[in-house]
C-alpha cells in the first residue's frame, strides 16, 4: 500500500467519526408524469404553490425539493373521472395524498371538513378539491 493509500484511508476514516450518519433524508424528491396538459398544469401549480411559501422556495433552489418523471403508465379512464367522495368527517393529509397518486378529484360533502394541512397538501399537489351543496331537503336546515 502507498503512503496515498494510506492517507486516503486515515481520511476516510477521520471523516467517518467527524461527519454526522447518513440518516437516509435525501431531498424531497416528487414523482411526476406530464402526459397531458392536465398534467402539465398540475405540476406548474405545484412549483407555483411551493413558489407562494419563502421556504417551499428556499427548498426548490436549494435542491431539496426535486421532481423526477416517473413511469409512463396509461391512465385508468374510469379512475381519472371518478371523483373521491367524502361525504362527513375530516379531509386529511393521506386522502389528499391517495387522490393525486390516483389522479382523481375530492368531492367534498356539506358535513366533511378539510384540515388546514390537508388544504395546503391538495394545492401543493394540484388535487381538485370540489365541495358539493346539500341537497334541497337539508337546506336551511340547522344541524346540531
Amino acid at each position: 500500500m502507498s503512503d496515498q493509500d494510506a492517507l486516503r484511508r486515515m481520511v476516510r476514516e477521520v471523516l467517518r467519526e467527524v461527519l454526522p450518519r447518513d440518516t437516509g433524508e435525501g431531498p424531497d424528491v416528487r414523482r411526476v408524469q406530464v402526459r397531458d396538459d392536465r398534467d402539465l398544469a398540475a405540476l406548474v401549480t405545484q412549483v407555483v404553490n411551493l413558489a407562494e411559501d419563502p421556504a417551499g422556495l428556499a427548498d426548490l433552489r436549494a435542491g431539496r425539493i426535486r421532481f423526477s418523471l416517473a413511469a409512463d403508465q396509461p391512465r385508468p379512464a374510469a379512475a381519472a373521472s371518478s371523483p373521491i367522495d367524502v361525504e362527513r368527517g375530516a379531509v386529511t393529509e393521506r386522502l389528499v395524498q391517495r387522490a393525486a397518486r390516483e389522479h382523481r378529484p375530492l368531492r367534498i360533502g356539506p358535513r366533511a371538513v378539510v384540515t388546514p394541512l390537508a388544504r395546503d397538501r391538495a394545492r401543493a399537489l394540484g388535487v381538485a378539491l370540489d365541495r358539493t351543496t346539500p341537497p334541497p331537503s337539508e337546506q336551511g336546515r340547522e344541524t346540531r
